[in-house]
């Protein structure tokens, strides 16, 4: 079997070392050793010989005295010993007249014995004759090493002459073929590959051995007992001592997994890129740097940009008409994000009709920040928008219509005692009118000095008729309660004025304290017979940002709720009354809206579906379940705010809304 081995060293510059108890013989065989090429190490006992051998680098050849101090029989047993030293060759220098000696050397694993007085021409050539035998183990020790390799080595190994002929093949490689060692060296190694890549084999194989390429890797198909089969093949030429290429090591590994694998991911990687084409969803990737990476046909469609329109470009200087003025602001938002974000509020321009855009973004974890690194979602929500305005505006609508019958009422009722007093005061002008008419006839014949004596007794007799003394007592009484119903009268109109008054898409600077005591009295028949209500509201509260309409709308439908859970409580029949208390105050950048009822608290088992849209408790045709769910939208999707509640049983509820001052201020 043929080999990479080192070449070998000449005798010039061999180190040996010298261990003798004889100073001037020991300094002779130094100087003629040295005067031959030999580096000379000198040691007069076992320590110092034992020390140089500890070195980190130790003499690989030794001259060791029989009779130096320690004994160099001794120390020729402990070098044996030691795994360290067992390759170096010792030389054990014996008495000639004791043939024991030799023996015993030999058994403590000297390499050669010499008899004293030592010949030097003679040690020269046993010197000589250890480095080859150094080599020669280091030869034996590298072909084993490799031999071992070989025919271990995991994958398929084969040493093939230049012609094709197989000098050596491994068990892997014979597994992998399906054939015998035996069977394949009777084989030319070309005829074993597919012969559609035999040309394309070859011509590598020409350029690795010509110098071209020391070594080449490719993939190719194989015949084997089995079939066809892909491998990854590695050929080296392996060159003899004139430099020259006579054959080659072959490589093979079986990549069929790898090959079944990269199979079964382009095939995912074709139906996750046919989903990803086919999602009825906007489906944009972004970059580190904000280009585009992706853009699905729903995007290209929806925004009306093609795909060799987009990639490359930033979201914002793509071709989109945005409305906002600070889109890229809101682009560099997203690539700060490191979780997910969602941006329900875009609005575009595209057919001369305004879009609006709901979309949501997300960072997809990636090792070296390289690639797509956000991934947009989202849709058109244009016509969902419009659908939900209209959808607001009828539940408005159906709120005042539940409304009107007790706002007829609390209108009525002061519209009524106006009408009766100002019948009294219709019924009571004609005995004033009768007395001012006495009094101007009296004034005139005053004036004139002709006042008829009896002028006084009629005025007498008018005032006692009309009963002028309880008319100057109870007309001021009627003017103001007339005054009072009229007051309020305008207090339920101007309140239901503002509650109706029209949604607006952008949010205004409103009075929160404000708009809660005109729902309030909206609600007014609502909780009146079944609760008091207590307003503990925050007069130093800054202007909350919002849409009031909206706003109003929520706080509606928790008065109501509050009320029917009072209600609910006491009894049809009671005449006790439960409290609802509401409460404003600032919490950091929001402000804070309680409100809490003394009803009943909800059970637990149902507190996870409180939100729920068409979730309610109430009996058939009491309830529709979009009170809370509509409460819960408007303060979370439509200003960013919060909405939660606390409750005990039998002890009532507080729910809790939590809205920024100005838009991004509760994030």
């Amino acid at each position: 079997m043929a080999s990479a081995v080192e070449q070998a060293p000449s005798t010039h510059g061999a180190r040996v070392l010298l261990a003798g108890a004889d100073h001037v013989i020991q300094t002779h065989m130094e100087q003629l050793l040295t005067r031959s090429g030999y580096e000379v190490i000198v040691a007069q006992n076992d320590g110092e010989a034992r020390h140089v051998f500890e070195s980190s680098d130790p003499p690989k050849l030794a001259v060791l005295d029989w009779d130096m101090p320690g004994g160099g029989i001794e120390l020729c047993r402990q070098l044996r010993h030691g795994k360290r030293h067992r390759d170096a060759y010792l030389i054990l220098l014996t008495h000639w007249n004791d043939p024991n000696e030799r023996v015993q050397g030999l058994e403590a694993g000297a390499d050669d014995c010499l008899f004293k007085p030592v010949d030097v021409r003679e040690l020269r050539i046993r010197l000589h004759l250890g480095t080859q035998t150094i080599l020669e183990r280091a030869l034996r020790e590298s072909e084993e090493r490799f031999r071992s390799a070989f025919e271990c080595a995991g994958i398929g190994m084969a040493l093939v002459k230049v012609t094709g002929e197989i000098i050596q093949i491994n068990q892997s490689l014979c597994s992998f073929l399906g054939y015998s060692a035996e069977e394949l060296q009777q084989r030319n190694f070309h005829d074993l590959g597919y012969p559609e890549d035999t040309p394309g084999s070859r011509d590598l194989l020409q350029q690795v051995l010509e110098g071209t390429h020391r070594s080449h890797e490719f993939e190719r198909r194989f015949i084997t007992r089995r079939g066809l089969a892909w491998a990854s093949l590695t050929l080296s030429s392996v060159l003899d001592a004139d430099q020259h290429s006579t054959s080659f090591l072959v490589q093979v590994q079986d990549i069929a997994q790898r090959k079944a694998a990269e199979a079964n991911l382009r095939a995912a990687h074709a139906e996750t890129e046919l989903f990803l084409q086919t999602i009825p969803s906007i489906l944009i990737g972004l970059d580190a740097e904000g280009r585009i990476t992706r853009w699905n046909p729903v995007a290209a469609s929806t925004l009306g940009i093609p795909f060799e329109s987009a990639v490359g470009r930033t979201i914002d200087q793509c071709g989109i008409n945005w409305l906002q003025p600070r889109i890229k602001d809101e682009v560099a938002r997203w690539l700060q994000t490191t979780a997910s974000r969602a941006c329900e509020d875009l609005t575009f321009a595209r057919n001369k009709r305004v879009h609006s855009l709901g979309l949501h973004i997300r960072r997809i974890p990636t090792e070296k920040n390289e690639g797509t690194v956000l991934l947009v979602t989202g849709a058109d929500t244009t016509e969902r928008k419009t659908l939900e305005e209209q959808l607001r505006q009828a539940q408005k609508l159906e709120a005042i219509g539940q409304l009107s019958a007790g706002i007829a009422h609390e209108i009525n009722t002061p519209t009524q005692y106006v009408g009766d007093n100002i019948r009294f005061l219709k019924e009571s002008w004609t005995g004033v009118s009768e007395v001012l008419q006495l009094c101007e006839t009296l004034r005139r014949e005053h004036a004139t000095k002709n006042v008829r004596p009896n002028l006084l007794d009629q005025l007498d007799e008018i005032c006692e008729r009309s009963d002028i003394d309880y008319l100057l007592k109870e007309v001021p009484h009627a003017v103001d309660h007339a005054l009072e119903g009229v007051r309020r009268v305008a207090k339920i109109v101007r309140a239901m004025k503002e509650f109706s008054h029209p949604g607006e898409e952008e949010k205004r600077e409103i009075d929160l304290n404000r708009a809660i005591e005109t729902t309030v009295t909206v609600a007014h028949n609502e909780w009146k017979y079944v609760a008091d209500v207590c307003l503990h509201l925050d007069e130093s509260l800054p202007m909350v940002c919002c849409h009031v309409g909206e706003l109003n709308q929520a706080i509606l439908n928790l008065i109501v709720n509050a009320a029917h859970a009072v209600g609910t409580k006491i009894g049809d029949d009671s005449e006790a009354k439960g409290r609802i208390t509401i409460s404003t105050g600032r919490h950091g950048n929001c402000a804070e809206i309680a409100i809490a009822d003394t009803g009943s608290g909800i059970p637990e088992a149902i507190r996870s579906r409180i939100f729920e849209p068409f979730f309610t408790t109430k009996p058939l045709g009491q309830g529709t379940g979009q009170g809370l769910a509509l409460a819960h939208s408007v303060v979370v999707n439509r200003h960013q705010g919060q909405i939660w509640f606390e409750s005990a049983l039998e002890k009532g509820t507080t729910f809790f809304i939590r809205l920024p001052f100005h838009p991004g201020a509760g994030k």
